[in-house]
């Protein structure tokens, strides 16, 4: 089986280099423009797990955790197209327990693998990370910018995209609580 390419990118980032903002944005962007939106996706879902990773690392306890919890229910509605791809969602509901209770107790973020049970996943998302050449990081902790990813980008094209949405939500005459 193929996977999709940015699922395959985002299980490289989230494997190699730990960057679970990168990982955010790839798998975002093709549930924005390759799906129907639907918030219970497992699209969301593996979004979800890697914003909780991004602010468990940072100390976010909070909002880590508050992800976390969204995701266990997440996690039954899902576990058919996890098993499709190539994740365990048995392992993946115990490894995300343990992560939550490490939130809950406020432990130093330690990064995990995502319990893959299909060989040729790997095998797919290794190409893919030496085409794009995605590595391997051995100390997260001293990478600034992957670590603050959020607050060191340019966020011009992103608040360009808003406001043309805000503009598009305005004249299309939606409801005043649905413009903002």
């Amino acid at each position: 089986m193929t996977y999709p390419v940015s699922y395959l990118l985002y299980l490289a980032h989230f494997h190699l280099d730990h960057d679970y903002f990168e990982c955010h944005e790839i798998l975002e962007e093709y549930w924005k423009n390759e799906t129907q939106q639907k918030r219970d996706s497992v699209w969301v879902l593996l979004i979800q797990i890697a914003v909780s990773c991004y602010h468990h690392r940072r100390g976010n306890f909070k909002g880590a955790g508050k992800l976390l919890s969204k995701v266990q229910t997440q996690l039954k509605k899902n576990r058919k197209e996890l098993f499709q791809l190539g994740i365990d969602p048995d392992r993946l509901s115990y490894l995300l327990l343990s992560r939550y209770q490490d939130i809950l107790n406020q432990k130093e973020f330690r990064p995990f693998a995502l319990p893959l049970n299909n060989p040729n996943v790997k095998n797919q998302y290794m190409q893919l990370a030496r085409q794009f050449s995605i590595s391997n990081w051995s100390d997260i902790r001293n990478r600034k910018y992957i670590v603050n990813r959020h607050s060191l980008r340019d966020r011009s094209s992103i608040i360009e995209n808003r406001l043309k949405s805000l503009e598009k939500r305005h004249n299309s005459g939606a409801p005043a609580w649905k413009k903002c």
